[in-house]
């Protein structure tokens, strides 16, 4: 009844592979160019962005939020515009840092290792701050960093002097 053909199938380059997964990235809005805003982790706050701010800003606090950051050698203690500096990361590696965006009191973006990395962003809202940190979309394993940095920074700066970990409620 049906005829048997012997189709000759052949699997797709990687070549290939990651310009279709970019082409469906960039086609479902990712990508520089997209104007699509970036992958964001975020914690609200009932503490005043005045109170977030030096916690950001200020090189000291970054190991004590910031779960990739062991130690920081800024040229800065305060960031601003320009600063630089290296961080050790927890993976024993120093990386030279920074700061590409700034504007005071509202957000910063740096670039790590000369690669634009994340953005962290004060947004007030009714009855406090939500603490924003944005994520170009490749770095989207870095997500959950990102939430347990915003996650303590909010405790930090409501007065509970301690950060939060995994396992304990935010």
């Amino acid at each position: 009844m049906f005829a048997r053909t012997k189709a000759r199938i052949r699997a797709p380059s990687p070549r290939s592979l990651s310009a279709g997964l970019w082409a469906s990235l960039r086609f479902h809005g990712f990508g520089s160019d997209s104007g699509m805003k970036p992958l964001t982790a975020s914690a609200a706050c009932v503490a005043p962005r005045e109170r977030i701010w030096p916690l950001l800003t200020e090189t000291r606090y970054w190991p004590v939020w910031g779960p990739s950051v062991r130690a920081v050698d800024p040229a800065d203690a305060t960031i601003t515009a320009g600063s630089s500096g290296r961080v050790l990361t927890t993976g024993g590696l120093w990386l030279d840092f920074e700061i590409s965006g700034y504007e005071a009191g509202r957000f910063w973006t740096w670039r790590v290792a000369g690669v634009e990395a994340t953005g962290h962003r004060l947004i007030e809202c009714a009855g406090g701050t939500r603490i924003v940190f944005e994520l170009p979309f490749w770095a989207v394993a870095y997500w959950p960093v990102c939430r347990i940095a915003a996650i303590r920074i909010a405790r930090l700066a409501e007065g509970s002097g301690q950060p939060w970990f995994p396992g304990s409620s935010p």
